[in-house]
């Protein structure tokens, strides 16, 4: 609809139909800006959202625990600060993308004065008839509504966007984990010794997990390490 309207209104008046590709780099401008400006507030949204399921995960498995302890005004609290600061966050974001219908607006009304106007003096110079600017204007139309449509996909991008940048970074995660440059294959006897071991969590050298442990662990024995959710674990 958009390449049709255009290629009939440049067939009726090619001096008319500048105005349409003057308009287009404005709107151009005014949506690279908004996603500027509003794709750091939903990222920021989608971080907070992984720490709002996390807490409610660990809520939810941990249930006895919290009741036990009568944890429950926390959690709540702590519940409710991170669906504030999503809320907020979500609100700035939705303040920025809101600029999109105004801007596209302000582009189709001032477009179609122009065009009625600038088509007027057409007329009065006997160089364009009333049917043709009213076809003009018809197709003005059709053209801002149809970039009107792009531009609310192109709100719903902004948001994508986001969620897919998310996405690529779990599948190029990389693991941490890996084997030295002569691993040992084979434990002789079957028992495992670990002497003055520590254990640092992903991404944070200075926070030990377990520090300085002695393990021992014969053939055919079962041993559990519980932690906080998540890090409990079981070696045999």
């Amino acid at each position: 609809m958009l390449c049709f309207a255009l290629i009939m209104a440049m067939g009726i008046s090619r001096e008319l139909s500048t105005i349409f590709f003057i308009v287009l780099p404005i709107l151009a401008a005014g949506l690279f800006y908004i996603v500027i400006k509003a794709h750091p507030y939903f990222e920021a949204v989608f971080k907070r959202y992984d720490v709002l399921n996390r807490v409610v995960q660990e809520n939810l498995n941990a249930i006895r625990v919290v009741k036990a302890y009568v944890r429950e005004p926390y959690e709540i609290e702590k519940f409710r600060h991170i669906s504030q600061e999503v809320f907020y966050q979500f609100k700035y974001a939705e303040k920025i993308v809101a600029w999109n219908s105004p801007l596209m607006q302000f582009c189709m009304y001032n477009c179609i004065l122009l065009v009625s106007g600038l088509g007027a003096r057409l007329i009065v110079g006997s160089r364009m008839t009333t049917g043709e600017l009213t076809s003009m204007i018809i197709y003005a139309v059709q053209i801002l509504s149809s970039l009107m449509m792009l531009s609310m996909v192109f709100v719903m991008v902004i948001m994508a966007r986001s969620s897919a940048e998310r996405i690529v970074e779990v599948l190029d995660e990389q693991s941490s984990l890996s084997d030295p440059d002569d691993p040992v294959q084979e434990v002789a006897g079957g028992s495992i010794d670990f002497e003055h071991v520590s254990f640092i969590c992903i991404g944070d050298k200075e926070k030990l997990a377990l520090k300085d442990v002695d393990i021992h662990i014969k053939s055919g024995e079962t041993i559990g390490l519980l932690g906080g959710t998540g890090c409990e674990g079981v070696w045999a």
